[in-house]
């Protein structure tokens, strides 16, 4: 397991853990609790959103920005001391794109790439302002390289802007050249460019198949291995369905017959990675061929109104806290509900809780009328 890998699972672990600590002391969890909710979580969660403050994509985007995204244009990762990742920069540069802000999109992708990107137009993943020097681990991110290119296409199509969509491209190719590989019947994603070929495998993770960016990416160029990847991916979701569960596992590796298994070296859970699959599944019109079946039934099978954050697919453990807030909204987004934004949720979740009820906004088309 290389530094890398095991510093994006502290840090997962980390922010998660801090996210759920903060939920516990809500007198909305003390409410759900007296009202015994649970058999009656959607009523609950419709009865608790009109007590909460709405509020629109675009307030929200305020109040992420504020509580996010520093002056020069980096995101902090709250619920990591403060670091900074690449897949941070995609998210708040699709966010600023869905909002309309084109000042504080600007501002976020130059200080990406002033700081983050390489020599062959990938991103390195992590910064630390902490450490010297800030840029502490060089190997990119997958996730991040794909949401900052698909947030550049957009934002150069919405504002006409060729520069965006110039490095929208050049990204996209060295996405192509470094990152897509075939493996036997499948064209897969290298979650990096170092550390995931091992002896026993290649290692993936499903949750960097960003499939609406995917999408996106082949209708600007179709000759790219953009619609093979999104197929694969759609096979790969079929096939990954680990112990009782059924369930993908964060990290898995596939061997030379193509056979897979959660990945050695990583916590065999769906978990704090793989809760993003159906969020981008969903986004991108899946779940008609039942995908999200089994994601479903345990979101709602243990307490509804307070599923549990993981679930250990070989084990059957599960975490002895809940999920967080954000991971309620991509529930939300897959059972087909209308999740409204709250004020009082989204100033006291952490970034990447609030980063996931964000990007479900978006999904759900609630931020499409931004200009």
């Amino acid at each position: 397991m290389s530094a890398y890998s095991r510093r994006r699972v502290k840090a997962r672990a980390y922010r998660w853990v801090w996210a759920n600590h903060l939920r516990v002391h809500w007198s909305f969890a003390v409410q759900v609790k007296r009202w015994g909710c649970a058999t009656l979580a959607a009523l609950c969660l419709t009865t608790t959103a009109a007590l909460a403050e709405p509020l629109s994509c675009q307030h929200g985007w305020g109040v992420y920005q504020q509580r996010f995204i520093t002056a020069d244009g980096r995101v902090t990762d709250t619920g990591n001391q403060g670091i900074s990742h690449s897949e941070g920069q995609g998210y708040a540069m699709l966010m600023a794109e869905a909002s309309g802000d084109r000042r504080t999109f600007n501002r976020l992708w130059q200080w990406t790439k002033k700081t983050l990107q390489r020599e062959d137009r990938l991103f390195s993943w992590r910064y630390d302002p902490q450490a010297k020097p800030a840029v502490t681990d060089r190997n990119n991110a997958s996730d991040g390289d794909l949401l900052i290119a698909w947030a550049l296409l957009r934002a150069g199509e919405r504002w006409h802007e060729s520069a965006y969509t110039n490095a929208s491209k050049s990204i996209r190719k060295a996405i192509q050249v470094h990152l897509v590989q075939r493996e036997p019947g499948y064209t897969i994603l290298l979650p990096g460019l170092e550390g995931f070929k091992r002896p026993d495998g290649t290692v993936i993770n499903l949750s960097y198949w960003i499939f609406p960016a995917l999408q996106a990416f082949t209708r600007v160029d179709p000759k790219g291995p953009w619609t093979e990847l999104f197929e694969s991916g759609k096979r790969l979701i079929q096939t990954a369905r680990f112990g009782e569960a059924k369930l993908p596992s964060d990290w898995i590796v596939m061997d030379a017959a193509g056979t897979l298994r959660p990945a050695q070296g990583w916590p065999s859970r769906f978990g704090f990675d793989a809760v993003r699959v159906p969020l981008y599944g969903a986004w991108a019109g899946m779940g008609r061929e039942d995908e999200w079946g089994a994601v479903s039934t345990f979101w709602h099978s243990k307490d509804p109104a307070s599923p549990p954050a993981w679930i250990d697919l070989m084990s059957g453990e599960v975490a002895p806290y809940a999920a967080s807030w954000g991971v309620l909204s991509i529930r939300a987004l897959v059972d087909g509900q209308l999740q409204p934004l709250q004020r009082e949720v989204l100033e006291q979740e952490d970034y990447y809780s609030s980063s996931l009820l964000m990007l479900s906004q978006i999904a759900q088309g609630n931020c499409s009328s931004a200009k």
